[in-house]
């Protein structure tokens, strides 16, 4: 059956703010594309980057145009939108230069009109970058000192102001170790947002960092017997630690192996495996368990809404047994992914290969898209550097499993964590997906969660516009 999108009719000049609203918004060699979904006003920011200018657009939540700004493009080397901070009815952009030495702030005042330019340096020379997002209406850069076990975070407000804070690991314990035999080696902490997908290459990194409105979740399970969090206010940057121990399988002569993702409402959900038995979890951060599952090899698996399936770039494989799925993703790295959609909770759970270093994509995955949404107040960049993916729970597919082996099984949960039964059904991140592969040659790609509806932004060089779609 064709599938049928809503073509949103906004057009708004390269040379004029007209609002006549036609098919897109025209960009003449679109370099950069970023958006913010402000829920405390109801309007949505869009910022377009061209080879000439620097365009802002203020909208309603119908996505009529309530004002527009227009500043030169900065200067080349600036080549990313990496994150924002908001201020009122002022809007301000952070864009960086290489290794951020240099960060430039623009600043939209849509009250007056102004825009205000501010240009930051940075020496990070003895710095290692860890992450960055937007969240509480400012923008936040994290990095480590070479020579000391501890975070820097750099908070970015309205006119490039910086203030640092400094969160000493030791004083929690938190060791500092090579990375060298660690999955996903070469970023240190993955970044997760609770209200966007994110796939398995996430899920199974041992360190994470999860963006919400008022606090980041720094969340190490470098070690099979727990989990560390650490609950950092954004406003006070207070921290409080949580260890919650891991559960513990019958046999435990054979290796396993466990990781943990977090929910919303300060909940983890743990899992740990062997070749023979599986275990998972959902707990409060105190530990308490609000409902377990339990498989061995010899039994199936009561909580899946899937086959298992095993994907790599041949193709797919359907495995029949239990006992295929716990010894692959034993040879794997363990994780899981959680998305909550509404009023249930729709998980990946398996293991993920390392990057094989050539091959072509996998086959039936969609190009990465890279997202961040939080509480409301969203951050999308196309050109987002860390690894954040749309996933298609129908498929399994993910442009971050390109050259990856997967194995995997999708289950849907009550927000009690009780199993429902029931096929995975189509989503608005699957209906996105399938666009995005069957129009190859669009890019910029923005996925925007804005006034309970979702938006796909992208960029078609043929009539140099850039077009949204709501799913």
């Amino acid at each position: 059956m064709k599938r049928r999108y809503l073509l949103l009719l906004l057009f708004f000049s390269l040379t004029s703010f007209s609002q006549d609203f036609k098919t897109g918004i025209k960009a003449d060699g679109l370099k950069d594309a970023y958006q913010i979904s402000d829920a405390s006003k109801n309007r949505l920011l869009l910022f377009v980057k061209d080879s000439l200018d620097m365009k802002a657009f203020q909208m309603d939540e119908q996505l009529q145009l309530i004002s527009n700004l227009a500043t030169t493009s900065p200067e080349r080397k600036l080549k990313e939108i990496i994150g924002h901070s908001i201020n009122g009815n002022s809007y301000t952009i952070f864009l960086a230069a290489r290794k951020y030495k240099k960060i430039v702030s623009e600043t939209f005042n849509f009250d007056t009109k102004a825009i205000t330019t501010t240009t930051t340096e940075l020496d990070l020379s003895k710095e290692e970058y860890i992450s960055r997002f937007s969240a509480n209406n400012q923008f936040y850069l994290i990095t480590k000192p070479d020579d000391v076990n501890a975070l820097k975070f750099y908070v970015f407000t309205e006119g490039g102001n910086i203030a640092v804070k400094t969160i000493n690991l030791m004083d929690y314990q938190i060791e500092e170790e090579s990375n060298t035999n660690e999955f996903n080696r070469d970023n240190k902490y993955s970044l997760i947002a609770f209200d966007t997908p994110y796939s398995l290459v996430e899920g199974a990194c041992k360190r994470k960092i999860y963006a919400s409105k008022d606090f980041a979740y720094l969340v190490y399970d470098n070690k099979v017997a727990f989990t560390k969090i650490l609950k950092v206010n954004l406003n006070s940057f207070a921290v409080a630690l949580f260890e919650i121990k891991q559960m513990t399988l019958t046999n435990t002569e054979l290796d396993s192996f466990s990781n943990s993702v977090l929910m919303e409402d300060d909940k983890i959900i743990q899992m740990k495996t062997n070749t023979k038995e599986f275990k998972m979890a959902a707990k409060d951060f105190d530990g308490s368990v609000i409902k377990d599952y339990l498989v061995n090899e010899n039994q199936e698996i009561n909580f899946k809404n899937s086959d298992i399936i095993r994907l790599n770039n041949i193709g797919e494989r359907v495995l029949d047994k239990t006992a295929q799925y716990l010894t692959k993703i034993s040879d794997l790295n363990v994780g899981l992914s959680c998305f909550k959609n509404i009023d249930r909770y729709h998980m990946t759970i398996g293991g993920v290969s390392e990057q094989r270093s050539s091959g072509g994509m996998m086959m039936g995955a969609p190009m990465m898209i890279n997202s961040v949404s939080i509480n409301g107040v969203g951050m999308v960049s196309s050109n987002f550097s860390t690894s954040f993916s749309y996933f298609n729970y129908n498929t399994g597919a993910s442009g971050a499993y390109g050259n990856r082996k997967l194995v995997y099984i999708n289950s849907i949960f009550d927000l009690n964590f009780e199993h429902l039964e029931g096929k995975m059904t189509l989503t608005a991140q699957d209906k996105i997906n399938d666009f995005m592969d069957a129009n190859p040659d669009f890019t910029n790609y923005l996925v925007i969660h804005f006034n309970s509806k979702n938006y796909l932004g992208f960029y078609d060089e043929r009539y140099k516009e850039y077009t949204l779609l709501q799913f």
